[in-house]
């Protein structure tokens, strides 16, 4: 959301029109510049004319967006690419998005995740070779600041664009493994922290005692070999007797409530939270920012449209009164 906020912050800036400025001082001529804008779709000019011709700003910050695009993705990607690993099966990519090795017949590539990765190189070498090509420039309208520093800018536009369609196809594909996830939650203490709130409400355990106990309680489990919902009270008991000197009395139906990780996702009702409720909430909310902005991006399409029409109309104007 905030990626999809920044381009539609940065439109404003970038749809004014430069024509108009000639080399930088404008012209003794009686040009129209608002028409010129009105007829290619701009919302406005550039009112300063020096600045029409010296600033690439506009593209080093759709650069700097794209970059920040391009490390979501990629962060996205290298997620997925652990989850689908034998070692963790959490995720399921069908044959459509993966390759098969040069070699290994058993083995599924996934190269979209691999490219995913690599393109967000690119483009984040894209904004810094733009920036360090103009750091040094003066200002006004030079080669090295305004033609090469940008060379590999509209490139790397169209990569952002071909990046977020392999995305999201990456995410519609991936076919979540429930039963291992569930497996894995079970047993990988990922709730014991909840385990710890479990003893600060219910035995009045301050949270720093409570995560001296539980700390405890999971050494013992990892050196028995025990999974976190192999934890018994009696194991509780065992920990606080170490730590606090005395045994807690937790009954056995709390510790395995605490431990559990469907229980422990249930209950977690906090704004943003993980709940079925609060992600059902969450979800509506995104599909409602999602339409919204793509009534802006259709507004803006029907626009330039309209301007294309209007700009082909006067020059037809123009072509049959001198003919």
């Amino acid at each position: 959301m905030r990626d999809s906020c920044r381009l539609d912050e940065v439109w404003p800036r970038i749809n004014l029109n430069p024509l108009g400025a000639a080399a930088m001082t404008g012209t003794g001529f009686p040009i129209d510049r608002d028409l010129t804008a009105s007829l290619l779709g701009f919302d406005g000019v550039i009112e300063h004319t020096q600045d029409c011709v010296a600033s690439r700003d506009f593209a080093l910050e759709l650069l700097a967006i794209c970059v920040q695009m391009a490390v979501t993705w990629s962060r996205l990607a290298q997620d997925v690419f652990t989850m689908v690993m034998n070692e963790f099966q959490t995720l399921e990519l069908p044959d459509k998005v993966a390759g098969t090795s040069s070699i290994m017949p058993q083995k599924k590539n996934p190269v979209i995740m691999e490219h995913l990765k690599g393109k967000s190189a690119v483009v984040l070498g894209a904004y810094v070779a733009a920036a360090t090509a103009m750091r040094a420039t003066s200002f006004s309208n030079t080669i090295d600041g305004n033609r090469e520093s940008l060379v590999m800018a509209w490139g790397t536009f169209r990569e952002c664009c071909d990046c977020l369609k392999l995305t999201s196809l990456m995410v519609e594909a991936a076919q979540p493994n429930r039963a291992r996830m569930l497996t894995l939650t079970e047993q990988n203490f990922s709730t014991a922290t909840d385990l710890a709130d479990a003893m600060v409400r219910d035995c009045g355990l301050s949270f720093r005692d409570a995560h001296h106990v539980v700390g405890a309680v999971v050494r013992m489990a990892m050196d028995r070999g025990l999974t976190a919902n192999q934890i018994t009270s009696d194991l509780v008991d065992q920990a606080a007797r170490d730590v606090l000197r005395r045994p807690l009395g937790m009954q056995a139906a709390t510790v395995t409530n605490s431990l559990d990780p469907t229980h422990a996702v249930a209950t977690n009702g906090t704004v943003g939270g993980p709940s079925p409720t609060e992600v059902r909430r969450r979800v509506a909310v995104m599909r409602h920012t999602l339409a919204a902005a793509r009534t802006v991006q259709s507004g803006r399409y029907s626009r330039l449209a309209e301007a294309d029409q209007r700009l082909h109309a006067a020059v037809r104007h123009v072509s049959e009164h001198r003919t």
